[in-house]
């Protein structure tokens, strides 16, 4: 019996070296013996590492394809399930270097005296020469991170290393993303249901290693693909609400200055009906019941338009363009916006 046996390590992999043999060696010295690892399509020359790590008892399933990290981790959590059975709490790290043992066995620890919390691993980046870039893009991360959730901070968002309770694991299961966007996902859904305790973690593991798959600036785009589909989609609509605008000022031309009201009315009508299908099924790709989330979306919509028409009205009087005042007041109403659509109109329950 290990010491840590009610802890499942979840590890996708891809294309692994000798790091990864060393790493289940290191985790079995400190009483890890249930591990989960996805082969994520790696090539013919690699299979000898996944056949080594079997032998020593390492739970394996194997892609045919790269499908992509957050594919590879839930299939590495079904294959728990399958093969070593239920867990207090799972643990995911990666194979190539980027998380020590000694850190794995920290985020243990830590779930262990807060079971009920999401537990991550955060390093430390520092603004030194050499490593400016990564200080720049996780400073970037965490802001974006923090406009994007209401306020909450989160120190390293894009930590692989996180410790969760079984309590998770169906949301886990069912949060969506291929890559490294189910991180994002996941540490944005988790949040939203249990406290965060952040554990302190080397960074000089992940900062030397030059076999990581991650590729900064694109990977990290992807990992907002969803406010980016949301950001696509309140475009189309104003377009669609500019477009009808136009048409339905001239057909209502002969009811003189209320034309622009009536107009106005309609376009926005049809554009927040446009917004809400495109949101529904490309931005949150929602399965929820849609009449509960018409009536959600619908209230937001109004209380949008409200709000903005009310703060430039009062804000007016300041010596700026208004129109500089209603574009200040829109992108922030647009952000909280999709705060609320994202953790409440389409919100999973």
């Amino acid at each position: 019996m290990g010491a840590y046996d009610n802890c499942i390590i979840l590890i996708p992999a891809l294309q692994p070296d000798e790091r990864l043999i060393q790493m289940i060696h290191g985790l079995h010295e400190r009483g890890f013996h249930k591990i989960a690892v996805t082969d994520d399509g790696s090539s013919d020359d690699r299979q000898k590492y996944f056949q080594e790590v079997e032998i020593m008892g390492v739970k394996v399933i194997h892609h045919s394809k790269k499908m992509g990290k957050g594919v590879a981790l839930r299939s590495a959590l079904r294959l728990a399930d399958e093969k070593i059975g239920e867990s207090d709490f799972y643990i995911t790290a990666d194979c190539d270097g980027q998380y020590s043992p000694e850190d794995i066995e920290k985020v243990a620890k830590e779930l262990l005296e807060n079971p009920d919390c999401f537990v991550l691993g955060v390093r430390t980046y520092e603004r030194k020469k050499g490593k400016k870039v990564r200080f720049w893009l996780n400073s970037c991360q965490k802001l974006f991170f923090r406009i994007t959730n209401h306020g909450k901070e989160c120190p390293d968002p894009r930590s692989g290393l996180r410790g969760f309770p079984a309590s998770l694991k169906k949301l886990a299961l069912c949060t969506e993303g291929k890559s490294y966007d189910y991180e994002l996902n996941f540490l944005d859904a988790a949040i939203q249901k249990t406290p965060v305790v952040v554990v302190p973690i080397s960074s000089e593991t992940h900062n030397i290693n030059e076999t990581s798959h991650f590729r900064p600036v694109v990977d990290l785009l992807g990992m907002y693909l969803k406010f980016w589909k949301y950001l696509f989609t309140s475009n189309v609509a104003t377009v669609f609400d500019l477009v009808f605008f136009i048409i339905f000022e001239s057909l209502f031309s002969k009811l003189g200055t209320i034309s622009i009201f009536v107009a106005t009315i309609c376009a926005r009508a049809i554009s927040g009906s446009v917004g809400y299908i495109l949101n529904r099924y490309i931005s949150f790709q929602s399965k929820l019941n849609p009449g509960r989330e018409m009536v959600r979306y619908s209230i937001v919509f109004v209380c949008q338009m409200a709000a903005s028409g009310i703060l430039v009205s009062l804000l007016s009087v300041i010596p700026i363009p208004t129109v500089i005042v209603k574009a200040i007041i829109d992108t922030i109403l647009f952000f909280v916006v999709y705060n609320i659509q994202k953790n409440w109109v389409f919100a999973e329950k």
